[in-house]
Parts: C-alpha cells; sequence; structure tokens
C-alpha cells in the first residue's frame, strides 16, 4: 500500500524540503500553496500525513483543517502543523484545531 502525504505550505523551499524528506521514504505527495486549492484537490483522497503550515496566503492552518475536516474524513492521518512560531506558545491552539504534531520550521 502507498503512502499518501498532503502538504499544504506556502513558501517554496520548504515545499521542496518536505516533498524530499518525504518522498525519499517512498511516500507519494500532493503538494499546495492554498487552502482552497488542496480542499479542491483532495476529494476521495485517504492521506497518511497531512502537513500544513500555519500561516497560509488564504487561510490560517488551523482554519484549514477545520475546512478539511467537513469534507474529508481523517481517519488515522497523522496531522501535523509547520510553523515559524515558537512551538510552546502554539501547542494549545494547534491541538485545539486537530492537530497532532508541532514542528518549528528551523528544526527540519
Amino acid at each position: 500500500m502507498i503512502l499518501k502525504a498532503l502538504i499544504l505550505e506556502s513558501t517554496g523551499y520548504y515545499r521542496s524540503l518536505l516533498h524530499k524528506i518525504l518522498s525519499d521514504i517512498g511516500v507519494e505527495c500532493d503538494v499546495y500553496s492554498r487552502g482552497k486549492e488542496a480542499l479542491e484537490a483532495a476529494k476521495d483522497i485517504e492521506y497518511a500525513f497531512i502537513l500544513v503550515s500555519r500561516y497560509l496566503d488564504d487561510t490560517s492552518g488551523e482554519l484549514f483543517l477545520h475546512h478539511y475536516r467537513e469534507k474529508h474524513p481523517l481517519g488515522d492521518a497523522l496531522t501535523i502543523m509547520i510553523t515559524a512560531d515558537e512551538v510552546s506558545e502554539i501547542m494549545l491552539d494547534a491541538n485545539k484545531a486537530g492537530f497532532k504534531l508541532v514542528f518549528n520550521k528551523r528544526d527540519i
């Protein structure tokens, strides 16, 4: 079974980096820079990983995951927020939104 990941990141460098990391371990990636684009394209796809930047051009990571869950079941997907903020400061908000993990971009 091929694992799939949804990567939603507005910065090209981090989109490429996340894609490379996951592709190198055999994960097939769908990569987007805008939330609306990712929501429209993700129909009928079950993702094992959902990586979302906290700040996007057209929405926030928290709001994106809320809208995603309205239309798509998360199932066992590992939801990960990527941020430049201090993780300790946003962990509670990220967990409330449904993210299981939060990583600081500097640590990637």
